[in-house]
Formats: C-alpha cells, sequence, structure tokens
C-alpha cells in the first residue's frame, strides 16, 4: 500500500514502470538505509510470551510479510538465516521445541 503523502505524487501516473522508477529515485528504495532498516526488525520480531495460536498465526504471517518487504527493498537473507531468525523470535518457553527442531532437521544452505 503507499502512503497517501506518496500517492498525490503518482497518482496521475499511468505506466506501473513509472510509477516504480519515480518511487525507486526519490524513495530510494534500495538504500543501504532501507534494506538496514528492514533487516533490524526481521531480527527483532518476537512472538510474546504465552501466545496462543491466533497469536503464533499472526507471528508467522508478520515474519513472511517483513521477509517479503526485504526482498523488495534488497535485502538478500537466505532461506537457512530466515528458518534462523524464525526459530529465534519464540520466547523462552519455547525452547525445548527450537532445539528439537534444529537437532532433528537439515537446515538448507
Amino acid at each position: 500500500m503507499v502512503n497517501r503523502g506518496i500517492l498525490i505524487d503518482i497518482v496521475d501516473m499511468t505506466p506501473a514502470i513509472d510509477m516504480w522508477e519515480f518511487l525507486e529515485a526519490t524513495k530510494r528504495i534500495y538504500s543501504l538505509e532501507n534494506q538496514a532498516e528492514t533487516e533490524d526488525r526481521l531480527r527483532a520480531l518476537k512472538l510474546k510470551d504465552n501466545a496462543n495460536s491466533d497469536e503464533m498465526d499472526n507471528h508467522y504471517q508478520s515474519s513472511n510479510a517483513l521477509y517479503l518487504e526485504g526482498k523488495g527493498v534488497g535485502v538478500t537473507l537466505n532461506e537457512r538465516l530466515r528458518i534462523q531468525l524464525f526459530l529465534k523470535s519464540p520466547p523462552h518457553d519455547f525452547k525445548l521445541v527450537r532445539h528439537l527442531y534444529l537437532e532433528k532437521s537439515e537446515l538448507p544452505h
């Protein structure tokens, strides 16, 4: 979704490529700052203690949305790191589950 403040700049542009080029040039979509901010948000994402199944599902969806956002700004996370970041996000009460998964699973390289 485009911020309304930015929408005024692109509302009259017809081809999507014109919109994208404008946003890319003026908003520095692939800037190191955007990449670092998105990666920081991925690393900071934490599931709250005693989460119920809906909260766990929302957490998973948030993680995937941030991963997709990261790809959109040029962050390169391989599948292994993506899994590791997600497994580090649950609170301490999931420590056993995380340990068992890492011990039994062969993570992609």
